[in-house]
């Protein structure tokens, strides 16, 4: 009883129950910082390891001293006073109501009020396997061969029910890694890891596989298998193994999955190497128009060695969105994907592969967006989407106007193929459709990571800036002293030197984009901007010569017949060319003519919509047309918009709408703090 009543009399109860309340508030506010800044997980560890530690020294520290008006001494220093020992408890009972009231409030911000992106894509209660790329040895093309036996085990595996895939793309970049499965496990969000390698010796091979339990990073089990090297073996090989793995995830197998496991999809050993070299260029990050038309050489060529080859003709038809280079008009594209599509339906009836080339002909290739929602579903009710379909149901919901619904699908398909550019991107994209700054900073940062040196991630990185924080600056450093191989990084790389009025740079850029354009209007809109860029810098001489290069190809070239988006840039085109040549009868003409235009596409999708406001909005602004370029503002951001008000504010495409009272009454509306800043 003497000790409990010193404990009282010097504070060292309260003082403890002060420290733990503090405790809890540091770790509440380290958790969102550290989540934040992406730290690692042994940061948050290390805070709460010093935090226990640190317990016993503030209990210590509390018996020795006391706190006191005149500050802090020992306790053999203060006199037994009855109101200083009540002002001492009372400084420390205050102190742990604050910090208890504050605890409270970052643990209600962190649960409710900011969301877990990575918590949003649905598992479905399916376990998650990942696929490590195989270790080689012997062989100078074992390292090829071992890619594609990697690459056709993820297929099978991926068609089966009862657990989820991580997609290959996402597992190359683990190639040759000696991190522990555990940290693996965690990173790709996967309950079980597959790991082994490919040994080649003469004309056999041996590929011994184990599977891990990431949780507890213990082998669950391990086999090898020994056959021929010919391409049919391989196959079997990969049929064993698919096999041998639902049975440890304790999944019954179907007739038909037997049958599915055990197809041999081309017993030519030249179309099937043919066929992986096409794979290999499509899985390189920042993939561009030139490697897609090679890879498409490659699957056509595996095509032509052996017909019967499904999986070949599938990946034929995926290649659809690469049509401007591979094919020269539309006709010719659709009769060629349409009959690879046939080949697929004949020699595959049934099959995932039938569903998954149909949705993207559907998509790429038709345009017919409103019939890919119900494809996708029919191919989900036969079994688990692959991050291919969910990817491409999460753009089909996008122009449908579902973006939450997008975002949660795209988010699904970044589960499986966590480090796919083209998800990252599409998230980042939504993100901003959605006004919500903090997600667009997490996936431009993710694209950052997966590939600190691509070019489109860059850019990404670059708009995000522009979009949302108003740092031309950062926005400029980003893109600066790179090759621009796609229109996106070029048009971040103009935006933010147009954002620092720098004519000179801007110049620059429009200089070397000559390259990256498929339609002609695409150059003559530059040409367009260069006019007014060269007025401003006082080299009048110069724009007129670009002005009549300008006349030249509008002459010689023909308004666009099959695309609406095209034929808005053409119109604009015409207006802004008639707006800097000083004629009024043609300006109010084409100006008649776009605002027809802008008037129709109400109908359009909310994507394409979004699009169209936003080249609406810049051609008339640039013609010197106030109010239809307000009228464009007020359609754009009335539904979702491809851009942020404070873009558009910061942009001097719309320097002169700044004294206009409409658009005034714009800025107040919707340049309020964007979520996430």
């Amino acid at each position: 009883m003497k000790l409990l009543a010193e404990l009282r009399r010097r504070n060292v109860l309260r003082a403890a129950i002060a420290y733990v309340v503090t405790a809890w508030v540091i770790v509440e506010a380290s958790s969102l910082l550290l989540d934040i800044f992406r730290a690692p997980d042994w940061a948050a560890q290390t805070i709460v390891i010093m935090l226990v530690a640190g317990f016993p020294v503030a209990v210590v520290f509390a018996w020795m001293f006391e706190i006191t008006p005149e500050g802090i001494k020992p306790d053999h220093e203060v006199t037994a006073d009855a109101d200083a020992s009540a002002a001492s408890s009372r400084y420390l009972v205050m102190t742990t109501i604050i910090m208890a009231m504050i605890a409270a409030g970052l643990f209600a911000v962190d649960r409710f009020l900011i969301e877990d992106d990575t918590a949003r894509a649905p598992r479905n209660g399916l376990p998650v396997v990942a696929v490590l790329p195989f270790e080689v040895v012997g062989s100078a093309n074992g390292a090829f061969l071992a890619d594609g036996l990697h690459h056709d085990l993820l297929a099978r595996l991926s068609k089966l029910r009862g657990f989820a895939v991580i997609s290959r793309t996402s597992m190359l970049e683990y190639r040759g890694t000696t991190r522990n499965m555990r940290d693996i496990g965690k990173e790709l969000a996967a309950d079980f890891i597959l790991e082994g390698g490919v040994q080649f010796a003469g004309n056999r091979v041996r590929v011994h596989a184990q599977l891990i339990d990431t949780e507890f990073d213990e082998h669950r089990w391990a086999d090898s298998y020994d056959r021929e090297l010919t391409a049919t073996d391989l196959f079997a090989i990969q049929s064993d193994l698919a096999t041998d793995i639902a049975a440890q995830l304790e999944l019954t197998l179907s007739g038909a999955d037997r049958a599915q496991m055990a197809q041999v999809p081309t017993r030519s050993t030249e179309a099937y190497t043919a066929y992986l070299r096409g794979l290999a260029m499509l899985n390189d990050h920042g993939l561009g128009q030139e490697r897609g038309l090679l890879a498409h050489r490659q699957i056509e060529k595996a095509v032509a060695l052996d017909p019967t080859f499904v999986e070949a003709w599938t990946q034929f038809v995926r290649h659809s969105r690469f049509w401007p280079v591979i094919w020269q008009d539309r006709d010719t594209m659709i009769a060629a994907v349409s009959g690879a599509l046939e080949n697929v339906r004949r020699l595959g009836p049934g099959s995932y592969d039938v569903g998954i080339a149909e949705i993207y002909y559907l998509y790429f290739a038709l345009n017919q967006f409103d019939a890919v929602l119900p494809a996708i579903a029919a191919l989900e009710a036969r079994g688990a989407l692959g991050s291919d379909a969910l990817y491409i149901r999460a753009k089909a919901l996008r122009r449908d106007g579902r973006i939450d619904e997008a975002y949660r699908s795209y988010l699904a398909s970044a589960r499986l193929d966590p480090r796919s550019l083209n998800t990252s991107y599409d998230l980042y994209q939504t993100a901003i459709m959605l006004s919500d700054c903090r997600r667009a900073e997490l996936h431009a940062t993710a694209m950052l990571a997966i590939a600190p040196r691509d070019m489109n991630a860059r850019s990404t990185a670059a708009d995000y800036e522009l979009q949302c924080t108003g740092d031309w600056e950062r926005a400029g450093e980003l893109v600066r002293g790179y090759e621009f191989r796609s229109d996106n990084a070029l048009w971040a790389a103009l935006d933010a030197a147009a954002s620092a009025r720098d004519w000179a740079r801007a110049i620059e850029l429009l200089e070397q984009g000559e390259l990256l354009y498929d339609w002609w209007g695409d150059r003559v809109q530059d040409q367009l901007l260069m006019v007014l860029l060269l007025r401003k810098l006082g080299r009048d001489a110069e724009s007129d010569a670009v002005l009549e290069a300008i006349e030249s190809a509008i002459s010689a070239n023909e308004p666009p017949a099959e695309s609406p988006f095209r034929d808005n840039a053409y119109k604009g085109i015409r207006m802004r060319y008639a707006a800097l040549r000083g004629d009024d009868v043609e300006t109010r003409h084409w100006t008649d003519e776009l605002s027809r235009n802008m008037q129709d596409a109400s109908a359009l999708d909310p994507i394409t919509r979004a699009a169209a406001y936003r080249l609406f909005a810049f051609e008339f602004a640039a013609a010197g047309q106030a109010d239809r370029a307000i009228d464009a503002l007020e359609l754009m951001f009335a539904g979702p918009s491809l851009i942020t008000f404070r873009y558009v504010d910061s942009h001097p495409a719309f320097d002169d709408l700044r004294d206009n009272s409409r658009y005034a009454e714009l800025k107040q509306r919707y340049d309020a703090p964007i979520r996430g800043q």
